[in-house]
């Protein structure tokens, strides 16, 4: 995975999660696992508001997490669309998706 404003890898458990995430904030986060010295990315995703509850909820899932915190909830999405273009992480069943009051297009391939 390349370098950026991403945090981790840390252990994807609920103890690690509340340690690392010190914010309530919209963020993006990548879940996998760590092979040799290259992180194995097999899912991406990121929260809107607060990235700390959406991680939790796939404590068990994969065993580790890498996250970074963005200024708006569009930021998050162009960065969760990149990532999925980027990593075409095996988890994700479909394009990121957002909500339907929101206008926004993929950065990558303009899907709305």
């Amino acid at each position: 995975m390349a370098k950026s404003s991403m945090h981790g890898p840390f252990p994807l458990i609920h103890s690690e999660i509340d340690n690392a995430i010190d914010r309530t904030a919209p963020g993006t986060y990548v879940l996998g696992r760590t092979a040799g010295r290259k992180f194995r990315v097999g899912f991406v995703g990121r929260s809107d508001s607060d990235i700390k509850t959406n991680l939790h909820k796939h404590v068990g899932a994969y065993e580790q997490f890498v996250y970074g915190y963005h200024v708006s909830a569009k930021a998050a999405f162009d960065q969760e669309c990149l990532f999925y273009h980027d990593f075409h992480p095996p988890g994700n069943k479909s394009h990121p998706s957002r909500s339907a009051l929101m206008v926004w297009s993929c950065p990558r391939c303009y899907e709305t």
